[in-house]
């Protein structure tokens, strides 16, 4: 069995194609952005409710006061985002220094597929055409989404 380490990238997912972030900051405590709740420091079961957790190892490589100086440094902008301040900005932040989401990225470029298609392929039934932008929308969002390798069990601390 895995053993959590700081700066491992926790995962849970929200639904088929969107994951939620969390970076593990050590002493069973979790580091993530939400909706509703903003900037929160939290235990792992808070965080992850009844959703299994995936683990993208992470840990041992940055050293945990980094990781806690730049979280002190993303609470001057403890307001979740959508487009600017997201829980992978969040994580990836934390985890390297830079803010980022590659699963945003990853839905734009499908919206601008999605887009061009029905511009170029001249879909005239509305529908179809709104259901092809989503489509490619959420397949984009879903190659772009931070990947683990795998499903581990809940840990015990």
């Amino acid at each position: 069995m895995y053993t959590i380490k700081p700066g491992d990238r926790l995962l849970v997912l929200k639904n088929f194609f969107i994951a939620h972030s969390g970076t593990y900051m050590g002493c069973g405590l979790v580091a993530h952005i939400s909706p509703h709740k903003g900037l929160r420091i939290e235990p792992i079961a808070d965080f992850a409710g009844d959703r299994a957790i995936r683990i993208k190892p992470n840990g041992g490589n940055i050293p945990e006061t980094l990781l806690w100086e730049r979280l002190e440094t993303f609470r001057n902008n403890p307001h979740y985002d959508f487009f600017t301040n997201n829980c992978e900005y969040l994580c990836n932040f934390l985890e390297t220094g830079a803010a980022f989401s590659t699963q945003l990225q990853g839905g734009m470029v499908g919206f601008a597929v999605g887009c061009a298609a029905v511009r170029y392929s001249n879909v005239e039934n509305p529908l179809a055409a709104i259901g092809l932008i989503i489509l490619t929308t959420c397949l984009g969002a879903k190659i772009g989404a931070p990947k683990a390798p795998s499903i581990q069990p809940f840990p015990a601390f």
